[in-house]
């Protein structure tokens, strides 16, 4: 009991640490955590516990979103610009909505016809989070001939995170064997929210993810329009009311160049910024909605137990391959590379501190649950294995965003737990989502 005492105290200890400042704090600090999942990734600073004496790495499983990319598509780089294109011609714009309008156009001919592609900033940060990986755990990938295997989502953005990712762990070591895989029939252990990859999946699910009429997006719109005043912004860009009213919708103008500017941060451009066009607050009240929205998706919210019975198979299929591996008994390494979708679906089942809060309330959630901490670009979750001569028990760190997670298990050398003490843990919040 003192143990799981003390384990329990460590967690909220934790909580209160990392929970010390609000999320609006953290956002006005810096405002690019308004971007919510475009936030760039953060290199750790924390020093690591050191492994209890005599355990030394000897596996790691790992799941990876792809690095900072484009917006999703490219109507979401148009759409922007062909207003402002046509107020231009018709007179319609202020001084500022011309400046603004030079701003978009720059950061368009970096672009146009790139949506959804990973961008170089992407890149590097794969490359840094591999060469870290293998720094980190030498005697793990200084063996001569380790065996890597690697899976991707078939997503261009992946595909290149995937190659960043191991031609930086070869630059390490160039004796690694590594295999790579990425196939529509690999496509349900990284990405089953989509009919097209697992075509057993309810209309309901579907709905709730992807779906524009469901109760989550309906309390965003009556959100925005109670916190967010479209037409201040609007109002500075264009000379008449009249046209602001008739020519376009004011809220998809507005949302969209708000996602224009968090976007921005994902690219090489470095002499360009919309931030300014916006009040601090605007942002804020931007980044609510869509932190609300992943929540209400992928965390315990109304729909979790009816969407955990396809998310659940992701870590279902982690675990598989993780004993799978250990019985083999050979020092390996198993890279998976996906989205943001998959991070934020496995959270809640892991146990990760931050990505369990269970409400409906909208203030709460937003406080408690913070999509910019658990699926930022190149959001990972990386489960480093250790073991000791003549001693039967695998112990397993967790490291989320490479942060080491402390879970609620009671163990004497957390954040190094049992292997079998985890697996059980994951399988009943597994079993408990998916029979309620």
């Amino acid at each position: 009991m003192t143990k799981r005492i003390f384990t329990l105290l460590a967690l909220i200890l934790w909580a209160s640490t990392s929970l010390a400042q609000t999320s609006r704090e953290e956002v006005m600090a810096d405002i690019n955590r308004a971007g919510g999942v475009y936030y760039g990734y953060t290199a750790p600073t924390a020093e690591y516990t050191p492994s209890p004496k005599g355990y030394e790495p000897f596996y790691i499983s790992h799941y990876g979103r792809h690095g900072s990319r484009y917006m999703g598509k490219d109507s979401q780089y148009d759409y922007p610009v062909s207003v402002l294109n046509k107020a231009h011609a018709a007179g319609k714009l202020t001084p500022l909505g011309e400046d603004v309008r030079e701003r978009v156009l720059k950061v368009y001919a970096v672009a146009e016809r790139r949506g959804g592609d990973l961008t170089q900033k992407g890149i590097r940060q794969h490359e840094e989070i591999a060469t870290r990986m293998a720094q980190n755990f030498p005697e793990l990938f200084k063996q001569k001939g380790l065996k890597v295997d690697v899976i991707s989502s078939v997503y261009p953005r992946c595909l290149m995170s995937m190659a960043a990712f191991c031609d930086a762990l070869k630059s390490q070591n160039p004796t690694l064997q590594i295999t790579r895989d990425a196939s529509n029939a690999k496509m349900e252990q990284i990405h089953n929210l989509k009919s097209e990859w697992n075509p057993t999946l309810s209309k309901e699910i579907l709905e709730i993810v992807w779906g524009e009429n469901n109760i989550w997006r309906k309390r965003v719109y009556d959100y925005e329009r109670e916190h967010i005043d479209f037409s201040r912004l609007l109002g500075t860009l264009f000379n008449d009311r009249e046209y602001i009213r008739t020519q376009f919708n004011n809220r998809d103008l507005w949302r969209s160049l708000a996602e224009f500017a968090l976007n921005i941060q994902c690219i090489d451009i470095e002499d360009v910024c919309l931030y300014d066009i916006f009040t601090k607050d605007e942002l804020y009240e931007y980044w609510r909605t869509g932190n609300f929205a992943h929540y209400a998706k992928f965390g315990h919210y109304i729909y979790f137990h009816t969407i955990s019975t396809e998310t659940s198979k992701i870590l279902k299929a982690i675990i598989a391959q993780i004993d799978k591996d250990l019985a083999a008994g050979t020092p390996s390494v198993s890279l998976r590379f996906g989205h943001d979708t998959c991070i934020f679906a496995i959270s809640p089942f892991m146990g990760f501190p931050g990505s369990c809060a269970v409400s409906t309330d909208y203030d709460v959630i937003n406080n408690e649950w913070r999509n910019y901490r658990i699926a930022p670009m190149a959001a990972n979750i990386q489960m480093i294995f250790y073991r000791k001569k003549g001693c039967d028990d695998v112990l397993v760190r967790i490291l989320h965003n490479e942060q080491e997670v402390r879970i609620d298990i009671e163990s004497p050398t957390a954040p190094y737990y049992r292997w079998e003490d985890v697996k059980h843990l994951w399988t009943e919040n597994i079993r408990k989502a998916t029979q309620y």
